[in-house]
């Protein structure tokens, strides 16, 4: 052990050796704290994601998206196809719905998705409410990067527990409620 401390190889894992530093010595303690997935730091695995899920940062497992080239993305997971950018400006929660449906792009059967539809775009987190409020995602948003568009609040198709509200998503910090009038503007990203 030529880049080893001083006292490594005396049978010991003093206080300033590791695993790394002298592993005559120390054993190595894997450490999969808040990973689904990837390396332990010893050489192992904290685990597997499941059929068409990926390793996202080497800790969270994610869906496996398809980018079809044509500014849609497909979740292979769930089979759906999502608009690959969100509309470029805040709407209304009707509007946000005629819009979709509206939407041909070169398929006819869009729509704005519902709540539990939306809720799969959401990564890094338990899909109720994100804890580290830096989503793994580009520019910390809690959708992967794949896709392009601001991490903001995006209308779903759903009607809120209370009239003329509708639920939403924001993706800045993976929060999903009810809470918003439908008056209210959000960003929308369409699925089929």
């Amino acid at each position: 052990c030529g880049d080893c401390p001083p006292s490594c190889g005396d049978g010991n894992c003093d206080e300033n050796e590791n695993y790394q530093s002298c592993p005559l010595d120390c054993e190595c303690v894997p450490n999969c704290v808040n990973k689904e997935c990837g390396e332990d730091s010893c050489g192992g695995s904290c685990g597997g994601c499941g059929e068409n899920e990926a390793c996202l940062n080497d800790k969270l497992c994610a869906p496996e998206y398809l980018d079809n080239g044509d500014g849609t993305i497909t979740d292979k997971s769930t089979g759906l196809m999502w608009m690959k950018w969100s509309a470029n400006s805040y709407y209304t929660w009707d509007f946000a719905i005629k819009y979709c449906e509206d939407w041909t792009g070169f398929l006819d059967d869009w729509h704005l998705p519902t709540i539990d539809e939306l809720k799969t775009l959401i990564i890094g987190c338990n899909k109720s409410m994100c804890e580290d409020m830096q989503g793994p995602g580009e520019n910390g948003c809690y959708f992967s990067s794949i896709f392009e568009g601001t991490c903001s609040d995006f209308w779903s198709s759903s009607a809120g527990s209370y009239s003329d509200t509708a639920w939403y998503v924001n993706f800045e910090d993976g929060f999903i409620s009810d809470n918003q009038g439908t008056g209210s503007t959000n960003y929308i990203r369409c699925v089929r």
